[in-house]
């Protein structure tokens, strides 16, 4: 997946990523891979602001930024057909992810700022 031309649309009021629109019918396309996934909202997930070090890799078990990392990585996500996953990753990069554990913890709740 590559890192997308745009960046990730956000709702307005609440300042969360917005959900991928899908029907059933999405998952019964002939000549695509329908194949269920689970798309993280939040992305990509080797960065340092979900739990990885410089180098995209998840940093050890015992470190607090990787418990917040994949708290906020796993917070918001549905499940697309593999085709419409890749399609949108070609389109968006990730939103801007916070970068502390305040903004962590907000972003976790359903009123996390814009």
């Amino acid at each position: 997946m590559p890192g997308g031309l745009e960046t990730t649309p956000r709702d307005e009021l609440t300042g969360q990523p917005l959900s991928v629109y899908v029907r059933p019918a999405d998952f019964h396309r002939e000549g695509l891979d329908c194949t269920p996934e689970f798309h993280h909202h939040l992305h990509p997930g080797n960065d340092v602001e979900l739990g990885c070090d410089n180098a995209g890799d998840l940093l050890p078990v015992t470190d607090l930024n990787r418990s917040e990392g994949l708290a906020v990585r796993y917070s918001k996500g549905q499940t697309v057909p593999n085709w419409l996953h890749d399609d949108y990753h070609d389109l968006f990069f990730g939103p801007k992810l916070p970068n502390g554990s305040v903004d962590n913890i907000g972003l976790c709740s359903s009123d996390w700022p814009k």
